[in-house]
């Protein structure tokens, strides 16, 4: 009946299945790794490329799903700001990404060489 707590559910669907794939390949990893090298180095790539898809869209950046999630928690007012930053997200994406993107990327490649670390031992 909430339809915050529908939407929520439809934005976290996409970093999800991004972080499930991963897991499945990391199954597949700790199955064959170290049987063919190419086949270690795609597996990798590929887990590591899913982690960082599914990190970057919980991100609270308003283009991104984070952004959206974190909107239904706010107060009105603050929501209503949130969403005038929305047609404004391409800029914002570049901002972060290429002026502010140390401290971005620590962030996500710390907790995306954490999950790796977990899901391939």
């Amino acid at each position: 009946k909430n339809p915050d707590r529908k939407l929520v559910g439809i934005m976290l669907v996409g970093p999800a299945v991004n972080i499930v794939l991963a897991a499945l390949a990391g199954v597949v990893y700790r199955f064959v790794g170290g049987l063919f090298v190419e086949l270690d180095r795609f597996v990798l790539i590929f887990i590591g490329t899913n982690l960082l898809v599914g990190i970057l869209h919980l991100m609270p950046i308003p283009p991104l799903d984070g952004a959206r999630i974190l909107g239904t928690v706010l107060p009105p007012r603050a929501r209503e700001f949130m969403e005038r930053l929305e047609p404004y997200g391409a800029l914002f994406m570049l901002l972060i990404f290429f002026i502010f993107s140390g401290p971005v990327l620590f962030i996500v490649l710390a907790i995306q060489d954490g999950l790796i670390d977990l899901l391939v031992g």
